[in-house]
């Protein structure tokens, strides 16, 4: 291996240390944010926040294939695929709504050796940004996800009972990228923070960050959805003597 090979690696596994860093230790008063990228922002921004991120990344417009709209941005680094056992890629999603407001951020991040994080410093940053989370990883799934209801309150307690339960991912065909976006846009669920990710012998390979303001989303598409009738109220008891 000539020393500008060498070079090149070091650069990349340097590269790799500053993106995982980066997600590790940037701080969000409402956690709405991965990296910097937040939610609610405009996709100008967005990409602004997205280069601070990693310098390194190349970045390009996400299209709608069907109206030929203008999707979000997507930013590459590293392997393009992601999909070699060794080495290093970085890819950075920011989706927007009709209203040009960006309601999805993801990142997926794969590290080589010597670049590599362990899971427990990867999950204790997490839970510093975002809290603990509302659930854990169940058999052989290896997701955590932080969900909040309509009303923005964080959800515990058990699967059926969660409001984001019933939200399904597809993978988003129109960036070329493995990274998936939400396909359905439960009414009961206002956001999801989810981690997936993958682990051997206590360090992550790689892993997926996503934030997901399904409530803005579901606004912006189908309008506030129609709440049921309060229950009634009992009536009052008042001291009145029937008339007899």
């Amino acid at each position: 291996m000539s020393d500008i090979d060498k070079g090149w690696d070091l650069m990349k596994v340097r590269c790799a240390v500053v993106s995982v860093l980066s997600i590790m230790f940037a701080q969000s008063v409402a956690a709405n944010d991965i990296s910097g990228v937040r939610i609610g922002s405009t996709l100008s921004e967005a990409s602004i926040a997205i280069k601070r991120a990693n310098n390194a990344y190349a970045m390009s417009t996400v299209w709608n294939y069907e109206g030929g709209e203008v999707k979000g941005i997507k930013a590459v680094a590293g392997d393009a695929n992601g999909g070699s056992t060794h080495g290093y890629a970085d890819q950075f999603v920011a989706l927007q709504d009709e209203r040009g407001v960006v309601w999805f951020v993801a990142r997926y991040q794969k590290m080589g050796p010597g670049a590599r994080v362990s899971m427990a410093d990867l999950l204790a940053s997490l839970k510093k940004k975002f809290g603990e989370p509302s659930s854990t990883p169940i058999s052989t799934q290896r997701v955590y996800s932080w969900d909040y209801d309509w009303a923005g309150a964080q959800f515990h307690g058990q699967y059926p009972e969660n409001p984001c339960s019933d939200l399904r991912m597809q993978r988003l065909h129109m960036t070329g990228l493995s990274i998936s976006a939400p396909l359905t846009f439960p009414e009961k669920c206002g956001k999801r923070i989810v981690l997936s990710y993958y682990e051997y012998e206590g360090m992550v390979h790689d892993f997926t960050l996503k934030v997901i303001d399904v409530k803005s989303h579901f606004i912006a598409t189908r309008g506030v959805p129609a709440r049921p009738p309060a229950p009634p109220q009992p009536e009052p008891k008042k001291a009145i003597k029937p008339q007899i």
